[in-house]
């Protein structure tokens, strides 16, 4: 079976941690991966790709320069994934880096910013997701097994933290988080959310799952990766096996 994995730079966890479970000889069995990161996530809440027809049914072609290089279309015909996995669903960082900027929070989150309504915050996500979400839509429709995998979420030492408060972060994660996940599951995709094990009574990240540079303050590690890629081909196997298998792997929180 050949699993694709497509998406923002968090996609170098799940690489490295491919890397190393392959080292230990402890790959899923039966999976060929590709992972493929595109590039940074700060563009794809932009119409970075467009719908085209093919001999075999529609397909996106990256417009993007940077993320072109890499990919130049999805589904890729060579070689045809036969499950795809998107790490671009889910990632908060950007509305929350809008808010921070803007000094905006939603009504019922306490912290520095003027407030905003719950409508206008479900628009935001919404206007962020909306090019992500259009994509993985268009790989569904076309019969192809789609799932999204979470992202790492908000580490100790987060920038956010210094300008906002741990609990203001926390409190934006959660609802973007919500909001991100009632848009994924709600055209039809699969979820791989965090393990609860990854995450602290507080709602941090364990540190355990830092970055390897100690100055990256966002990404996780390979140890991350390896256990993604791990539950990732659990899931990977279900989907592809048909739909009366399927369930969403993760936390659930």
């Amino acid at each position: 079976m050949h699993v694709l994995i497509a998406g923002d730079s968090h996609t170098g966890a799940l690489e490295r941690g491919r890397a190393l479970l392959d080292a230990q000889g402890a790959l899923p069995p039966g999976i060929d991966w590709r992972i493929v990161p595109l590039g940074t996530g700060g563009r794809m809440n932009q119409p970075f790709w467009t719908r085209r027809q093919g001999p075999a049914g529609a397909y996106a072609e990256i417009l993007d320069e940077t993320y072109r290089a890499h990919l130049a279309r999805l589904p890729p015909d060579d070689p045809a994934p036969d499950v795809v996995g998107l790490s671009m669903p889910l990632w908060t960082g950007r509305v929350i880096r809008g808010l921070v900027r803007s000094e905006m929070l939603p009504y019922g989150v306490d912290g520095p910013g003027r407030p905003i309504s719950r409508a206008l915050l479900r628009k935001l996500v919404h206007d962020d997701q909306r090019y992500i979400l259009e994509l993985a839509a268009l790989l569904h429709d076309q019969g192809l097994p789609v799932f999204a995998i979470e992202p790492p979420g908000i580490f100790h030492d987060n920038r956010f933290l210094l300008q906002i408060g741990a609990g203001t972060v926390l409190a934006l994660w959660r609802d973007i988080r919500a909001l991100m996940l009632e848009a994924v599951t709600g055209i039809g995709l699969e979820v791989l959310e965090l393990p609860a094990s990854m995450v602290d009574e507080d709602g941090f990240m364990r540190s355990t799952y830092r970055h390897e540079d100690p100055s990256d303050r966002h990404h996780a590690n390979a140890a991350f990766g390896a256990e993604m890629i791990v539950l990732a081909g659990d899931l990977a196997r279900r989907m592809a096996a048909g739909p009366d298998t399927r369930t969403t792997a993760g936390a659930g929180r």
